[in-house]
């Protein structure tokens, strides 16, 4: 589930990437689990990104659809997939 992968970001620890990426703020698991409640189902899939969000993708239809989620905002990419 996807609130569940969400939950697992939240134990990443300092340098998780090996690239120093640095853990999650509480805010932005708390956003991305709020979204991954309204997603579950849908196929999107989730991902730890090193700048700090979680970003949430899919491909449906012909269309991509990708939301990233930060500590104090949430971001939207759509495009066609040819």
């Amino acid at each position: 589930m996807l609130v569940d992968k969400v939950s697992e970001f939240a134990q990443l620890g300092p340098n998780w990437n090996g690239n120093g990426a640095t853990p999650f703020d509480a805010s932005t698991i708390s956003r991305a689990k709020s979204l991954a409640v309204g997603l579950e189902g849908a196929g999107f899939s989730v991902y730890p990104t090193a700048c700090g969000s979680i970003q949430f993708e899919c491909t449906v239809s012909g269309t991509y659809v990708e939301f990233e989620v930060f500590c104090d905002r949430t971001e939207m990419f759509v495009c066609a997939v040819p």
